[in-house]
């Protein structure tokens, strides 16, 4: 694979460099040819007799017939990178999903008791380089289960392989007893919210960013939702409130106000299970207690996943289960983990260290 994307990153630039070398050599030889024809222009004008000011408009006739030539070498490159462009999408387009449908699709309703990861294997390289290691856990209906650890150890694709984005090597997945493989996609994820920390706003107004258009959400349903999770607060400040138009990925919003418009979404839609990747970890502490407040009435009797680099956003979850390097190493409750005083209790003392830390400082 690395080789690949060396041979790949080698081809470019061999392929840039080419280009470079001929646009320079193009422009230069336009440029010397209407250098050459400046020249003769002045050199023999006045032995044939023109006056100066024929003179200054053969030169003014001289660079405009060389304009059309600029400008169009500059559209054909333009031209050039759009066809380009065109392509790469259309290959992204026609690119076939690598996982295999269902034969025969099974009726899921919904989580009715719990979600099982049974000895899951998962490598993205397809070799021994193992992103997951046997990993075995559940999620029953309504619990709150936290998964923790450092960035690159597995949390991640905890949630892609639950989503079915990829499927595992070795192991298996169940919804109910039901393994995920046997479900179409579209049925397997219509029951899942998926709550990220790059949080994606699209042009339109604040309520079709909070029902995604779905015939199913009603506008009350979208009020009703803003309001659970506090969202209506800032929303009614808007000019246009819920019909405020949104700018291309929310940029007219605060990275707070994007995060409660996200919860809203999520439980505008009646999700079964909500999965919340790293939700509050990039806030200010203020806004994080509002979010805090507001993830609690989102998960309030709804079976959660949450995964959080903030040690403190998780201490009241029914279980956590602490990945490393792929591998689950340790799972219980925050007060069982501490006094275990393994892995877990090592990264949340670190962590409270640190907050102490920066807070002296600040003051």
């Amino acid at each position: 694979a690395r080789q690949r994307v060396y041979d790949a990153n080698q081809a470019k630039f061999t392929a840039d460099a080419y280009v470079n070398i001929a646009v320079t050599l193009f422009f230069n030889v336009v440029f010397f040819f209407e250098y050459v024809k400046i020249g003769l222009v002045l050199l023999l004008g006045p032995l044939w007799g023109m006056s100066p000011g024929e003179t200054v408009m053969f030169l003014v006739l001289i660079w405009r017939s060389f304009e059309p030539i600029f400008r169009t070498s500059e559209q054909l490159s333009n031209f050039q990178k759009g066809v380009a462009g065109a392509k790469r999408i259309f290959a992204l387009l026609e690119t076939k999903s690598q996982l295999l449908p269902a034969p025969h699709p099974v009726a899921w309703p919904g989580l009715q008791a719990a979600i099982r990861f049974e000895h899951v294997w998962f490598s993205y390289t397809n070799d021994d380089r193992w992103a997951l290691r046997d990993v075995t856990f559940e999620l029953k209906k309504g619990q709150r289960v936290a998964l923790v650890g450092v960035t690159g150890g597995g949390k991640t694709t905890v949630i892609s392989l639950l989503l079915r984005f990829y499927d595992p090597q070795r192991g298996r997945i169940t919804v109910d007893g039901i393994d995920i493989r046997q479900l179409s996609l579209t049925e397997l994820r219509r029951h899942f919210a998926l709550v990220l920390q790059d949080i994606f706003l699209f042009p339109g107004n604040v309520a079709e960013n909070i029902s995604l258009e779905s015939g199913a959400v009603t506008h009350d349903r979208v009020v009703a939702a803003a309001r659970t999770v506090s969202a209506d607060r800032f929303i009614e400040r808007l000019p246009q409130g819920f019909d405020t138009p949104v700018s291309e990925r929310g940029a007219n919003f605060s990275r707070g106000e994007r995060q409660l418009l996200s919860f809203a979404r999520a439980l505008a839609n009646e999700p079964d299970v909500l999965i919340l990747d790293e939700a509050t970890s990039s806030v200010d502490p203020e806004t994080e207690r509002t979010i805090q407040d507001s993830m609690k009435q989102l998960m309030r009797g709804r079976t959660s996943l949450i995964i959080a680099h903030r040690l403190s956003t998780i201490l009241d979850v029914d279980e956590i289960l602490v990945i490393r390097e792929g591998e689950l190493i340790e799972r219980g409750k925050h007060t069982e983990l501490i006094l275990a005083d393994g892995y877990y209790s090592r990264l949340f003392h670190l962590q409270f260290k640190n907050q102490k830390g920066a807070a002296s400082h600040a003051g």
